[in-house]
């Protein structure tokens, strides 16, 4: 397996973030969700999809803002 690569984004959750506990043994607390990007402009903007998962102190250091 090759190094972990570390990636900042801005984008749109695509459904609810649910805090989940592995079955492992370890009870690790994780995160799975999906990420919506967009790429381009005008007519040829268009998503990205993006499958996330966060576990361990990744999860504190995820930023979530709402907009009013």
């Amino acid at each position: 397996m090759g190094d972990l690569v570390t990636i900042t984004t801005t984008g749109r959750a695509t459904a609810d973030v649910e805090l989940k506990t592995s079955t492992n043994g370890k009870n690790t607390k994780y995160v799975q969700f999906g990420l919506a990007v967009n790429k381009g402009y005008g007519e040829h903007e268009r998503p990205n999809f993006f499958s996330c998962v966060l576990y361990g102190e990744e999860i504190g250091r995820a930023s979530c803002r709402e907009r009013v």
